[in-house]
């Protein structure tokens, strides 16, 4: 419960992007508490936003990975994310 509430403290605009974040099917794309938990705990909205950022970021590079890379084996659909909390 603790966990939680703590997400409470994560910038406004970090809020309104998890709660637009779509439904996922894979485990593996799931961003969640525990991941977020680091972000949450800074004061500093522009440290968090950075930390977001950078965590879209890692989470896009490791959707590529397992999509195959640069590989051309034919259309590939992005897989949505959605916060697992």
């Amino acid at each position: 419960m603790t966990q939680i509430m703590s997400l409470r403290n994560l910038a406004p605009v970090i809020q309104e992007r998890i709660l637009g974040l779509p439904a996922v099917s894979a485990t593996a794309d799931v961003l969640n508490e525990h991941v977020l938990r680091g972000v949450a705990q800074r004061w500093d909205w522009r440290e968090q936003l950075r930390m977001w950022e950078q965590l879209e970021g890692d989470l896009g590079k490791s959707a590529e990975g397992r999509r195959g890379g640069g590989r051309e084996s034919g259309p590939v659909q992005d897989r949505p994310c959605r916060v697992g909390v």
